[in-house]
């Protein structure tokens, strides 16, 4: 049984990868979503959105361009 405990732990760390890089997908295709688009698309909350999307600001991946009515996000 506590194998079991120590695999469940792995695949948050997937989820959130795969999340990021679905972030980053959408966002090659459409840089001026929302968050609020994003979270749809990506089947979380905006919460969930703005944390990945910090995540990815602060190692330098993401820039946001603008303001949030008329900017658009960046990969770096």
């Amino acid at each position: 049984m506590l194998a079991f405990f120590a695999k469940a732990e792995a695949p948050m760390e997937n989820v959130t990868e795969k999340t990021a890089e679905k972030i980053l997908r959408l966002l090659r295709e459409n840089p001026s979503l929302t968050n609020k688009e994003l979270a749809e698309k990506c089947g979380i909350t905006e919460d969930g959105v703005y944390y990945q999307t910090k995540k990815m600001k602060s190692k330098g991946i993401l820039c946001r361009i603008g303001g949030d009515k008329g900017g658009h996000w960046e990969i770096l």
